[in-house]
């Protein structure tokens, strides 16, 4: 695994958290995070691949629907 996806991993496990028992401004700046971290992935590397690592992301369990 390399480490942009242990990044957005552990991005999506601490939204995962917040999202459960967190207070709104702190979910807000996750999502943001989590939109910027996306933006920039699909920015360098293409659709293509982040559709690949969300699809790896959901296969583990990491994506909250």
């Amino acid at each position: 695994m390399s480490y942009t996806e242990k990044t957005y991993f552990t991005m999506l496990a601490v939204y995962r958290k917040v999202s459960q028992s967190g207070t709104p401004k702190q979910l807000s700046k996750v999502l943001l995070a989590l939109e910027d971290f996306e933006r920039r992935y699909y920015n360098t590397h293409g659709f293509s691949a982040l559709m690949s690592l969300m699809f790896e992301a959901e296969e583990r369990g990491f994506l909250v629907h």
